[in-house]
């Protein structure tokens, strides 16, 4: 499988890079960058997230249920800017270079607070 390029997105007037890849069955990492010369610090986040692929006989099993058992919700650009903001205001500095800054989200993708983890 082919990874797809980064998607773009404008957030607070700055543009940023941004991709997801699979960390884990339950987990995806939303990386983010500044979108400007030479290589800036990347935002890490760890997002839960159940493949329906990999789960889809536990799923289709749960039926109407399979909401409050599994994570389907996609990670949409309106999930990536307030990531960003939330990256910069936990401490990440998205002009700045050197090793990423890796968070988890932890609560509600729409009341969430982010949490600095060790590198993966």
């Amino acid at each position: 499988m082919t990874p797809r390029p980064p998607r773009k997105i404008r957030v607070d007037g700055l543009e940023y890079r941004w991709v997801i890849q699979a960390l884990d069955p339950g987990h995806v990492a939303v990386r983010v960058w500044h979108d400007g010369p030479g290589r800036r610090r990347q935002l890490v986040v760890s997002v839960e997230f159940d493949d329906f692929w990999l789960h889809f006989r536990e799923i289709a099993a749960a039926g109407e249920g399979a909401d409050e058992l599994f994570n389907l919700e996609p990670v949409t650009p309106g999930l990536t800017a307030a990531l960003v903001r939330a990256g910069i205001a936990g401490g990440w500095q998205p002009e700045a270079t050197g090793e990423p800054a890796h968070f988890a989200l932890v609560g509600d993708r729409t009341a969430f607070a982010l949490v600095a983890e060790a590198r993966r």
